[in-house]
């Protein structure tokens, strides 16, 4: 069914009404915007540079203004890209372990301090054993920033130093969009080479690439794990936030209204959009912009039951014209962060 688009742009103000729940725990609160709170980095090597970024989603209509970011351990440096979050929008907190200045087992307790709209700290913790005989050149795999179908393999070397019975049994990865294959390019008295290529697959998504590779070595009667950090960011021409849209806690002839934002690597219209659930419906702009806030509404029938519907928007980008929102109906629940207090 197409729904009606309405041709106009509702202010931002109207289109979202999400105020966090009072909570007694304040750091409960805040720890909800955290997508984790602890990193294990494994054994990294000498001179490499693991890093991990945390993400901070704002999910509530205050601003969120971070006060402060500080590591207990010199081992882990911070970076963090903004302290202030407006509805929906993230932030990213890059701890980088440093391989350079420490050895052995480390390990680091991270405070994060908010002031707004609530007072709160969060704490996030990393660890990791530095290794001195093992070097990984370069310490990392970056894919950089590319388009979603431009990636390019990015090869780094393995060295064990000072025992040439080294040998690679296994390659692992939580990610399950990278691939590697390990050449042995080496092996004499002194140590062991090999040469890493990882490439990302076809079907790897738009969004942030952030891991592990975990090489899983036998170095005589022993195992060793070597963990060698992987980064990148697939760019789409077209993104939708959020990604899954949840309606819980229905009352019948209740209406919801949510915001959702659609953005372009160039300014486009909204064309048309559909869906197969007729108890929603959009208001959009029919304006050419880089960033559309659509307004859906979604009138909660008689009988309600839970379900998963799609709806599929599409513009007249020429490089990627139609974009999916995943929308799930939970009957009989409460809702959940994002959700609270965004119903009226």
């Amino acid at each position: 069914m197409t729904l009606r688009t309405f041709l106009s742009l509702l202010p931002v103000c109207a289109l979202l009404s999400c105020q966090p729940p009072v909570i007694a725990n304040a750091q409960e609160w805040a720890q909800k915007m955290f997508d984790g709170t602890s990193h294990d980095f494994g054994a990294v090597v000498k001179g490499s540079a693991p890093e991990y970024v945390f993400e901070i989603e704002n999910c509530y209509e205050e601003e969120v203004v971070i006060d402060y970011f500080r590591s207990s351990c010199g081992c882990t440096k911070l970076e963090l890209d903004t302290q202030k979050l407006k509805t929906w929008e993230k932030a990213h907190l890059k701890a980088k372990f440093d391989t350079l200045g420490f050895s052995g087992q480390r390990e680091a307790t991270i405070s994060i301090g908010i002031s707004k709209p609530y007072r709160a700290e969060v704490k996030l913790h990393v660890r990791g054993n530095i290794l001195t005989d093992i070097q990984v050149f370069p310490g990392k795999m970056d894919f950089g920033n590319v388009a979603l179908g431009n990636t390019a393999p990015v090869v780094v070397t393995l060295t064990r130093r000072n025992n040439p019975n080294f040998k690679i049994k296994d390659i692992r990865s939580s990610y399950s969009h990278i691939g590697v294959s390990p050449v042995e390019t080496g092996r004499d008295r002194n140590g062991v080479t090999y040469q890493l290529k990882a490439f990302l697959k076809e079907d790897v998504p738009a969004g942030l690439v952030q891991g592990e590779l975990n090489v899983i070595g036998q170095d005589g009667n022993n195992e060793i794990r070597i963990a060698i950090p992987f980064y990148g960011k697939i760019t789409s021409p077209l993104e939708i936030s959020p990604s899954v849209l949840t309606l819980t806690d229905l009352v019948p002839g209740q209406e919801i209204k949510k915001r959702i934002v659609l953005k372009g690597d160039q300014p486009f219209r909204v064309k048309d959009v559909t869906c197969e659930n007729k108890a929603f419906s959009v208001n959009a702009s029919a304006d050419e912009r880089a960033v559309h806030f659509v307004e859906i509404t979604y009138t909660v029938p008689e009988s309600v039951a839970s379900s998963e519907v799609s709806m599929n928007f599409l513009t007249d980008l020429k490089t990627q014209p139609n974009i999916s929102l995943p929308i799930i109906i939970t009957a009989g629940q409460t809702p959940t962060q994002a959700d609270v207090g965004s119903s009226r």
